[in-house]
């Protein structure tokens, strides 16, 4: 445990290091700065592996590895932006294929954890997901966020993460210590929230919502590299 948590402490400190540098330097060094942030809950999740490898921790750390080449094409926006409507198609399938590395990984866990199996919790979850991504996309455009021709690549991700969430959140209603995986996964969406309203709301430049998605979703790729160490 002590090595997970001085993981934790190191991941942490070079979010907080990619944060300060990306408010006060210039695109580039912002980027290399993030890179480095999102390296270090890749390593957190490598390290975990070695000490406690189990049945679905390669398919946790894959979700990682993609979370991290999410992090740089994304940033790539503000370094080329010439081409930034491919870098947010490019990097927003990223996280997706990330989200569904978490979700095998999960049904992996749930398979060996659980007895019953998880037919119904899934099926729960697609109901929760469809209604929450329309209250989502609906009610977006009362509050000036636009999301014009990415409409539909944003409506898949946000059916995705949501269900993501919703089925992390009942699974953890039924065994506690699957607790920082939902944690993780709600942490995400808060922050795609966030994020959606800084590209899509005219707030790109606002300060406090950058710190706020970037804390969030820090928070939650260490909350689920994390979870690696303790199964």
């Amino acid at each position: 445990m002590t090595c997970m948590y001085a993981m934790i402490c190191i991941a942490a400190i070079m979010a907080i290091a990619f944060m300060v540098v990306r408010l006060k330097t210039r695109p580039v060094c912002g980027m290399l700065a993030k890179t480095a942030a999102s390296v270090a809950f890749v390593l957190m999740g490598f390290i975990g592996i070695y000490q406690n490898c189990s049945g679905f921790s390669e398919v946790l750390l894959l979700g990682l590895v993609l979370g991290l080449v999410g992090d740089i094409v994304l940033e790539m926006k503000l370094v080329d932006t010439e081409r930034s409507d491919y870098y947010f198609l490019g990097g927003t399938t990223a996280f997706g294929l990330g989200h569904i590395a978490y979700l095998v990984a999960l049904l992996l866990y749930a398979s060996a954890a659980i007895d019953t199996g998880v037919q119904s919790e899934a099926l729960i979850s697609v109901v929760i997901a469809v209604v929450a991504s329309a209250i989502i996309l609906f009610s977006s455009r009362f509050m000036n966020i636009q999301f014009g021709k990415f409409i539909i690549p944003v409506a898949i991700y946000t059916l995705l993460l949501t269900y993501m969430t919703a089925f992390s959140i009942i699974l953890f209603l039924g065994n506690c210590n699957l607790a920082l995986i939902a944690i993780g996964m709600l942490a995400f969406l808060l922050s795609d929230m966030t994020l959606s309203t800084m590209y899509f709301g005219g707030k790109a430049d606002s300060k406090e919502l950058f710190v706020i998605c970037h804390v969030l979703y820090y928070g939650a790729q260490i909350c689920i590299a994390s979870f690696i160490f303790i199964t």
